[in-house]
């Protein structure tokens, strides 16, 4: 397989459009290949709470809240039904 190659998988169960909008976001913005393979890592479909389990550790593990123009990025992008909405909260000016 070609290095330059994107591998579609589920990076985030349950934000169906909101872990294919954070690849190619990752892609376009982050330089490095293990630091976007280290925030979009695959998880697996779940069929048992096991399963469920290791989602949320690997999505723990993603943290893409590390880069700053990509935790900014997730928290204004309304694909994201876990953003963060500062100008409600009184964060933001």
């Amino acid at each position: 397989m070609a290095t330059e190659a994107i591998t579609l998988q589920t990076i985030r169960n349950t934000y169906a459009c909101f872990g294919p909008a954070l690849a190619g976001y990752a892609e376009a913005r982050v330089e490095d290949d293990a630091e976007k393979n280290r925030m979009c890592p695959p998880v697996p479909l779940s069929s048992t709470t096991a399963d469920w389990a290791r989602q949320q550790v690997l999505g723990a593990r993603a943290s893409f809240t590390s880069h700053p123009h990509v935790d900014e990025w997730a928290d204004s992008v309304s694909l994201n039904p876990a953003r963060v909405r500062r100008r409600w909260s009184g964060l933001r000016p």
